[in-house]
């Protein structure tokens, strides 16, 4: 009896409720980010990279960051009409993950910036679910008539990060291995996905 005691004991189970991850309201650039949690923005808000390292900035391992339903980072009101920032002057960045492995960035929605989510030497890397409209691109010179030669990308210059300043992305990663990119919307924008430097990537 007391052998069948111990053996059912062993095999009680005992349940265990995960908190949800706290919420952080986003109000100003340079908002740090060290755990997994969720990212609130009020409408219509617009906040600016003022020094370009990211209006959220993110630190540290297997952290998580979801968008709220509704949430969205504006860096600036885009458009070509009186009061709005041209997509071409558009300036910093997004969404940063300045370090950490195994990051997890889920349902991101970021419009005018030059750069929507920037990371370097962030192995494990997954960007899932964004949506990234309205971000940097430029003013062609070319008309139908002839073709101007400033329009096209310079890929061999890139030792200063040239990729970066001059043509922008919705996600860029720099130096970086087993990164994951996968159902992220990208829509008039310049380019979508840039990689530098990046090994096994999926």
């Amino acid at each position: 009896m007391l052998l069948a005691q111990t053996l059912l004991a062993s095999f009680i189970v005992h349940a265990v409720v995960a908190a949800s991850p706290p919420v952080v309201e986003v109000r100003t650039d340079n908002t740090v980010v060290t755990q997994s949690c969720t990212i609130r923005i009020a409408p219509d808000v617009v906040i600016p990279d003022t020094d370009g390292n990211g209006v959220i900035q993110i630190v540290g391992d297997d952290i998580v960051v979801e968008f709220e339903a509704g949430s969205v980072l504006r860096g600036a009101d885009v458009g070509d009409g009186a009061g709005k920032t041209p997509w071409d002057r558009l300036a910093g960045i997004g969404v940063s993950v300045v370090r950490g492995s195994g990051v997890t960035l889920r349902g991101l929605r970021v419009r005018g910036f030059k750069v929507g989510v920037a990371a370097a030497g962030t192995p494990g890397l997954t960007v899932e679910d964004g949506d990234f409209a309205d971000n940097f691109r430029q003013r062609l010179n070319s008309t139908p008539l002839a073709e101007d030669a400033s329009d096209w990308l310079w890929p061999h210059e890139n030792d200063e990060g040239q990729w970066r300043s001059r043509y922008g992305a919705a996600i860029l990663v720099e130096r970086s291995s087993d990164v994951t990119i996968r159902r992220n919307r990208v829509r008039t924008g310049q380019n979508g996905i840039m990689l530098d430097r990046v090994i096994r990537a999926r």
